[in-house]
């Protein structure tokens, strides 16, 4: 699970392969018939369940014998109390057409790294009667869309007369068995007219318990160039999550030269050194391994951001929803941060996850 952060860097299949080949060099020594022999056996035996289809007249034993692992794995994990040390990304995207917002359900599927679930969650807003013979299409297309990208993620399609009640439906239901998800993921709105519709669906995923993760971008990042990833801290109660999302999203292989740099900013001199003290301790304990940098600059942090990170491949930063009062000037707000960036990741944190696990 993503708590697994050794501090021993050298955890890899390699040393994995050296060991299992020293077994097997062990083995040989000690009676090498012996040893040739079971090797045989196990090879042969491999290759014909292999290249068997194991059809029963009752259908297909190997779907039965997954389904029921499946359904007894899944009771079993009903009856065990959720841990924060155990916590694990389990995201529903919004992403619409994916082929539209690829970017979107990349992003989605790296802070996901194969340590949770992700959803794909489309909504097709009109008559119920006259979308219902679509719906399996749609699904259709959303799983299509999954095998050939190598996602792996499960489609959710909804329809619903309007939008709103697609995604507050999305939010409530949406789940394998306890498997829920404690993540949604929306992409960026720019656009005043939709302000209202979509603050509401962030503070409808906030109520039922997700953390929130909002995704800028245009563009995907080129595997083998250099990364970076910026984290600006503004307390941990954003912070935790923004680091844990960091982390994952660097351990993918499309990501594997990424550097982490978490910045803060002071007001003066006497709070560069005990920031940086902390920062670093923070990461310590983390077991997460990055740069630290604290920024002493007066002006506008829009202006600070764009100064320090307009260089980087992806840019994590928290924020609070606004109240209703106050909304127009939160888009303005963050809408400033966005604009002219590269890849933008917001984040609202629900808690939950242990950083320091």
């Amino acid at each position: 699970n993503p708590s697994f952060r050794p501090q021993f860097r050298y955890f890899h299949w390699y040393t994995a392969l050296v060991g299992a080949i020293g077994c097997a060099v062990v083995t040989l020594l000690i009676n090498w018939l012996a040893a040739v022999a079971a090797i045989l056996i196990i090879i042969i035996f491999f290759w014909y369940l292999k290249a068997q289809k194991l059809i029963a007249a009752f259908g297909d034993a190997r779907r039965g014998f997954i389904y029921k692992q499946t359904r007894n794995n899944l009771l079993r994990l009903r009856r065990m109390p959720e841990d924060p040390k155990n916590w694990r990304p389990n995201i529903l995207v919004f992403s619409g057409n994916p082929m539209a917002r690829e970017e979107i359900v990349a992003y989605a599927a790296w802070m996901e790294s194969r340590r949770g679930i992700v959803y794909l969650a489309n909504v097709l807003v009109g008559d119920v009667v006259e979308l219902a013979p679509r719906r399996p299409a749609a699904v259709q297309q959303l799983t299509r869309f999954c095998n050939e990208k190598n996602y792996g993620a499960f489609p959710v399609v909804v329809a619903v007369e309007k939008l709103e009640q697609g995604i507050t439906m999305l939010l409530q239901a949406t789940a394998i068995g306890p498997i829920r998800p404690n993540m949604a993921v929306f992409g960026w709105s720019g656009k005043m007219e939709r302000r209202q519709t979509y603050l509401n669906a962030l503070r409808t995923a906030s109520t039922l318990g997700m953390s929130l993760a909002l995704i800028e971008t245009k563009v995907l990042p080129v595997p083998e160039e250099p990364k970076r990833i910026d984290i600006w801290w503004r307390g941990h109660k954003n912070g935790a999550l923004m680091l844990l999302l960091a982390f994952l999203i660097s351990e993918n292989w499309e990501w594997s030269n990424a550097k982490i740099r978490i910045l803060r900013v002071v007001e003066n001199e006497a709070g560069r050194e005990p920031a940086e003290s902390a920062l670093q301790k923070l990461l310590d304990l983390a077991r997460v391994e990055g740069d630290v940098e604290v920024v002493l600059e007066e002006g506008s942090f829009s202006r600070v951001l764009h100064k320090y990170s307009a260089d980087a491949t992806c840019v994590i930063l928290g924020f609070e929803l606004p109240e209703v009062a106050d909304e127009a000037a939160w888009h303005a707000c963050y809408r400033s941060f966005v604009d002219g960036m590269p890849t933008m990741i917001l984040v609202n944190s629900l808690g939950g996850e242990d950083l320091f696990a």
